[in-house]
This record gives C-alpha cells, structure tokens and sequence, in this order.
C-alpha cells in the first residue's frame, strides 16, 4: 500500500509537470507566431496571438516581448487589439504602460480617449507624456479640460505633449491656457505653446505671439515667427518685420518665408535688405518671398542677386524674375543661357525649363546645341523648351522626337510620342515627314507608334499620308494607308482605291481596310473587286470593309465569297452578311452551316440570327 501511494504521488508529479511544460512550449510558440505573422505583414491575423501573449506569466513572455507585443498591436490596427491595449494601460510596469498608451495614440480609436485621459495622472512621467500625446490623435472632438489641466504637470515632458496635442485637436477653447503657457518656465514647453497658437490661428493670440519674439530662447522665437506666418491678419506683418533683425540667422529665415506668406508690400523693403543677409538661407527665403509678392521693387535688387556666391541664391533669384515676368530682360536671359553649360545636369535641366518660360530669341541657338548634351534628360527638356517657342523645322525636333522614339525605354518612347503629337499639330508636314520614314523601320513597334501618332495628329497629317501612298517602299506605302485609316478623312478615299491596286499584298490590305475605317459610300465598288483578288488576306480584308460600310450593293459578291477556298474569307463573308441583314443572305448562310470549319458555321448562325431579329423589327414596325 505504501509503496502505490508513492508511485501515484510520483505519477501525478510527472504528469503536472509533463502539463506544464507542454502549456509553456505552447505559449512560447503561440507568441512566436504572432510575432512572425506581425513582421509578415499580416497585422489582423497576428492581433489574437499578441493578445494571448499580454497574459502570459512573465517566466513566458519577457518584459521586452511583451513591450513589442503591445507597439505591434497598436501597428496591426485591428479592433480586436483596443480592449487588451486597455486593460494593460494598468500594468505595473511602467515600460508596459508607456507601450501601451503609444499604442492607443497609434490607433487613433475614440473609445481610448477616456483610459487615457485617466493614464494622465499615472505616477510616471513618462506614461503621462504618452498618453497627452495619443489624446491628440485621438481626440477628434470632445472634452480637453484634462489636456489643459496636464499644461499644469510638474514635468516639462508631459506639458509639452499637452501643449502639442492642443494644437493638433484644433478646439480654440485651449487658446487662453496656451497664451499663458507662454510664460511657463521651460523654453521647450513655451516653444511647443507657440507652435500649438499657430496651429489654432486665433486672431486674439497675435500680440502675445509677438511678445513671444522677445524671448531669451531660440526655439520659442522661431516657432513664434513660424505661428505668426499662419495668419493672413495684417497685424502679423510688423512683429515678422522686426523678427528680420533678429540675431539668430535661423528666426530671420523663418521670418522671410512667413513674409513671402503673408504677401503684403509693406514687407517687400525688409526682404530686399536681406537679400545682402550674411546667412545664404536667409537670402534664400527672402528670394522666394520676394517671388511670391510680386513686387516691381524687387527687381533690381533681384537682378543683383544673379551675381550672389551663392548658387541656391543665384539661381531662385532667376527663377523668381521670371515668374515676375521680367522674361525680357537681357541679364535674365544670359543667366539661364550660361546655367545650361553648367556642369551638373540637373541644373541644365532647370535652365532648359526657365528658358522654355522665357521663349527669347536669344536662347535657340543655346537650346539647339544643348539636343546634343551627354544627358538625356538635358535634350528632352531642351527639345520641349524649343517645342514651346514653336522652333519644330529650325530645330529639327521632328528628327530629334522619332529618334528617341527609336529608345529602348518605355518612359522615353512615351515622352517622344506625346512631344511628335502636340509638335504635328503645329507643324505636320515637318513631323508628318519623320514619321512617315519612321514607318518603314526595321522595328515594328516603331513603325506602329508612328501610324498611330500621325493618326493622332489628325486631318493636318492627311496630304503628307497622301502623298506617302504611292511613294518608298511598301512598308511605308502600308503603314501610310493604316494611319489614314485611323484618322478617317474622306480626302484619303480616292487615293486609297487607287492603292487598291499596288503591286504589294500588304499594302492592298491596308489600304481595303482604311477604306472599310472610312466607310465611304465610292469605295463599296472597288471593294467588291478587291474581294477577288489573288491575296487571301486581301479578300477576307474586303469582306470585313464590306460589312463595316453595310452596303446592299455587296450582298451578292457576299454571298459569292461564302464558297471562297479560304476560310478566313468565308468567316468574314457571313460575318459581313450579318451586318448587312438582306434576306437574300438566309438561304445561302444555311447552305454554310455544313461548312467544315467550325468558325465559319458558328458565324453563319450568328449572322441568320441578325438576320432574323432585323426582320422581326421590321414587322413589328408595320
């Protein structure tokens, strides 16, 4: 007896133990999968697993996986993930806390407001700070008395995230409590008050924000002048004024952006007199500044700043003229001219796009020779530069655009055809040339982009195809005949009947389907001929231009061609039949359902049942 109750004490030891090794493996490896299923990427499928895991004993998930379980579920947005983020807002440990309330703020969901609002006063300061700054992304509208009163806490931290979310909530009712944030002891919270000011764009917190110009701190100032640049008040102007003297050269280039903001003449004196600012940043900002008032002031002293050693001055000094408009102006124009033979080729392109603005004379033969820079991106902008100034022949950017057409590149062969189409309209017989010979290229991508630009640039394209008909060799002759096919312009007609009968299949075959495009009433006899030619391709060609044009005239060449050795022709020809609907059509059509190609006794049933609808209406009318 005694030795069984031993081995039953043994037995259920071992199976406790068996039990609760296998609970911790299976723990373990649910938090791994969680955690694998996060960095997949797949944030709604891991959330039950990471929510499992803040359960778990601490022998099972470390602090620091369980502190990266509470960020990846605030990441994975899932609703599932809120109530447990919630519930361990009231961890004992204070890192866990943190986590959690950054990942309230991160899903940014109303019903965290109220456990985060609580976690303001939790004894850590940093939890504090957290949890003011998730308010602010989760507050949409709702009470902000807590984040005022957390402008009150002992930490400096948790004032600034109170000041900042202030800010980012909008409500104007916070806009006292920041005024008198102002004054707090720490310059970092007083800068953060004044950012959050700006932000709220209240009229009545103007003169505080200017009092705050004459703060001891650097940042307060800055953000100060970065506030007072959001109102569109006249009364911001004078502070901003007076903030160009300041000595930090960081609040005198935010005091010149805010200026170029606020567009008032009255700051166009104090921006050109730093244009001569020891700071490049400050005569930087001051040169947009000026560029966005527009003021006939500033051009002068703007035309000195293309002399500034600073290149970024130099070059939003041009840049600014003209926008002005000062387009003409010889010193201008020189400016840019000279930046295109600079050596790095970004700025060649600026200046190719400043001198495509301009569109002086004085700039063609400089945007001419740049077609040749080593940098493709320099060309284009210089060949569209000249594009705009409708230099198309004296450039030979018809040449220039079926070249790059030509490109390996995708992105190059796009640029090139949206440049020959809009180049065509104001000079198709240059472009309609180039692409004309492009259209007997040895690659056929090049010659079908070619037909469908110059179908794309229209009936001012027409004599050049015209003409392009009888003349070159038979690629050039066919792909002439698609492009008027897509343009679709009768005065191609006759001269396509004509092609009807060129020594070259493909060609005959383009032209019979231009004329089908056409649909011309003239061409309906030259295509019943067409559909006998010796070609197959040409007569199964005929019967679909046939069908288009739905001529009556062609039914009984139609119903010939439904006994043609070529299927093609035979699959046409019913197809065409059906278009046209004539009754004389039924019986030969049913003789073809016992055709041996299954295409052609597919189309003739279909073709019957057209046929049969079309008559139907008709009784229906009578």
């Amino acid at each position: 007896m005694k030795h069984r109750k031993w081995l039953a004490i043994a037995a259920i030891i071992i199976v406790s133990g068996t039990v609760f090794a296998l609970y911790v493996v299976l723990s373990i490896l649910d938090h791994r999968k969680g955690i694998r299923l996060y960095q997949a990427g797949q944030y709604w499928d891991c959330a039950p697993y990471l929510c499992r895991s803040l359960e778990r004993p601490g022998f099972i998930v470390s602090t620091q996986e369980r502190e990266y379980a509470v960020w990846a579920l605030g990441r994975s947005g899932d609703p599932v993930a809120l109530m447990p983020l919630i519930k361990i807002l009231k961890h004992k440990n204070p890192r866990i806390r943190r986590a959690a309330a950054k990942a309230l703020g991160i899903s940014g969901r109303p019903k965290a407001v109220e456990p985060l609002t609580v976690a303001l006063k939790d004894t850590d300061p940093n939890v504090r700070c957290l949890a003011a700054w998730a308010l602010g992304r989760t507050i949409k509208k709702g009470p902000i008395e807590p984040l005022i009163a957390a402008l009150e806490d002992k930490d400096s931290s948790v004032r600034c995230s109170a000041a900042s979310s202030l800010g980012q909530i909008g409500d104007k009712e916070a806009v006292k409590s920041l005024i008198k944030t102002l004054k707090d002891e720490k310059s970092d919270v007083r800068a953060k008050a004044a950012n959050a000011l700006g932000q709220l764009q209240d009229a009545n917190t103007i003169r505080s924000l200017s009092d705050a110009l004459q703060d001891d701190a650097q940042p307060v100032r800055l953000e100060a002048v970065q506030a007072l640049g959001q109102f569109k008040d006249p009364a911001a102007v004078p502070p901003l004024i007076e903030a160009m003297r300041d000595e930090d050269s960081y609040v005198r280039r935010g005091a010149a952006r805010a200026l170029g903001r606020t567009n008032d003449a009255r700051a166009v004196e104090p921006l050109i007199a730093a244009l001569k600012d020891t700071d490049s940043r400050v005569r930087l900002n001051a040169t947009e500044a000026l560029s966005q008032i527009k003021d006939a002031r500033a051009v002068e002293p703007l035309i000195a700043a293309l002399k500034d050693e600073n290149q970024g001055v130099r070059f939003e000094a041009a840049e600014a003229l003209v926008n002005m408009g000062k387009t003409q102006e010889p010193r201008v124009v020189e400016f840019w001219v000279s930046a295109l033979k600079d050596e790095h080729w970004a700025t060649r392109i600026e200046a190719a796009g400043a001198l495509c603005k301009i569109q002086d004379e004085r700039a063609l033969e400089p945007l001419i020779a740049a077609l040749h820079d080593e940098n493709w991106r320099v060309q284009a902008r210089a060949a569209e530069a000249l594009l705009n100034m409708g230099k198309i022949k004296e450039a030979g950017l018809a040449e220039f655009w079926t070249r790059a057409l030509k490109d390996e590149d995708p992105s190059v062969q796009q640029r090139a055809e949206e440049n020959l189409v809009n180049a065509g309209k104001r000079d198709a017989a240059s472009v309609a040339e180039a692409l004309i010979a492009a259209l007997k290229d040895d690659k056929p991508h090049v010659r079908e982009r070619a037909a469908v630009i110059l179908a794309n640039i229209g009936t001012a394209a027409v004599e050049p195809l015209i003409a392009a008909l009888t003349e070159g060799d038979s690629q050039g002759r066919d792909g002439a005949a698609e492009a008027l096919g897509k343009i679709k312009d009768e005065r191609a007609v006759g001269p396509l009947i004509a092609v009807l009968n060129d020594p070259n299949s493909a060609v005959r075959c383009k032209a019979t389907e231009a004329l089908g495009s056409i649909k011309a009433a003239e061409a309906v006899e030259p295509l019943i001929v067409a559909i006998k030619d010796t070609n197959a391709d040409v007569r199964y060609t005929a019967a679909q231009a046939l069908g288009n044009i739905q001529d009556a005239k062609a039914v009984e060449p139609l119903i010939d061609a439904l006994k043609d050795e070529n299927s093609s022709v035979r699959w046409f020809a019913a197809w065409a039949l059906g278009r046209i609907k004539d009754t004389r059509a039924i019986e030969p059509l049913k003789a073809v359902l016992d055709d041996k190609n299954a295409g052609v006794r597919n189309c003739a049933t279909a073709a019957l049942k057209q046929i049969e609808q079309h008559q139907n209406k008709l009784g229906e009318k009578q």
